[in-house]
């Protein structure tokens, strides 16, 4: 809301902790029905997708204090749920790892996880969970934005030239990073000319700066009255890591529903693991794949989707 004061701000983010918590009963004193606390199943949590982990890896992944995590895990240990082997890079340390019997403990902690969850969307229609999905994304992304991320950047209209940055960039970022042949140019070329002979009111280019300098860009093109295409996102690798991408996509999203479209949708590569994890946090899920022979490589290509 625009016009808040920076206390005020601050007010409305502790109010909504004190909703999110007191909603998933993270006040409670056991973690979901069982003798575990929440920093003791964080723990287990952390184990069982790390696999191995020394107890300071723990403590720092997890934010606690290494006094706690230690008496955590002596607890752990005697119950069975946690062993350990000295670690051969430093004998000073031990690699932890769960048990069998841990491992167990975590199965029926995550089946009751998803459980829990998914009584949050009870109630909710497809677009409705879709739209939290994609809420929660952008909260992670903002607040996990890295030091150095207050440069200034700056989302504007498509200028005379910008295009060809796009065609340029694009080409020689795929071929460097993934190899990919001279029938990339071709594809995107065409592209932008495509949007170029059109340029209707229902499209839009936007170019992405960083501290004045060109640094990525993004497309929405029509591709039927109701559905609308994002395509030729891309940020230059000198300037990832400060939430362009995130910027760029939410731009497209924004302007798709203000143009009155009901589904942007668009395609990408297997290959591209971050763009991909951007898209399921701005809310975009996968409803198809195709194995293809292009660029060079054979693909998979998915198409990913969201309803406006």
């Amino acid at each position: 809301m625009a016009g808040r004061t920076l206390e005020e701000r601050v007010e409305a983010i502790r109010h909504f902790n004190r909703f999110y918590t007191r909603h998933i009963s993270l006040l409670n004193e056991n973690y979901l029905r069982s003798h575990f606390s929440v920093a003791e199943a964080r723990v287990i949590y952390e184990l069982a997708r790390r696999k191995t982990a020394t107890a300071t890896e723990l403590s720092s992944e997890l934010l606690l204090d290494p006094g706690y995590a230690s008496r955590i895990l002596r607890k752990m240990g005697k119950r069975g749920l946690v062993d350990g082997q000295p670690f051969e890079k430093d004998g000073r340390s031990t690699l932890l790892r769960l048990t069998p019997k841990g491992r167990e403990t975590f199965d029926r902690l995550d089946s009751r996880a998803r459980e829990s969850t998914g009584s949050l969307l009870v109630g909710l229609s497809e677009k409705e969970q879709e739209r939290l999905v994609g809420c929660m994304g952008n909260i992670e992304m903002l607040l996990g934005r890295p030091p150095g991320s207050n440069r200034q950047i700056v989302l504007r209209p498509r200028q005379p030239g910008d295009l060809g940055w796009a065609i340029q960039r694009n080409v020689q970022v795929f071929s460097k990073e993934y190899d990919w042949d001279g029938s990339y140019e071709t594809y995107v070329a065409a592209r932008a000319a495509a949007f170029l002979q059109r340029d209707r009111v229902r499209e839009r280019f936007w170019m992405a700066e960083l501290d004045g300098d060109d640094a990525g860009c993004v497309m929405v093109a029509e591709k039927s009255e109701n559905v609308a295409e994002l395509g030729l996102l891309l940020v230059d690798p000198p300037c990832r890591g400060l939430g362009i991408g995130i910027r760029l996509v939410a731009e497209a999203v924004a302007f798709a529903k203000k143009a009155g479209y009901t589904k942007l949708t668009l395609s990408a590569s297997h290959q591209l693991t971050a763009a991909r994890r951007l898209f399921g946090k701005a809310g975009f899920r996968v409803t198809g794949k195709k194995h293809v022979q292009e660029f060079g490589h054979y693909l998979t290509i998915e198409t990913w989707e969201l309803y406006l």
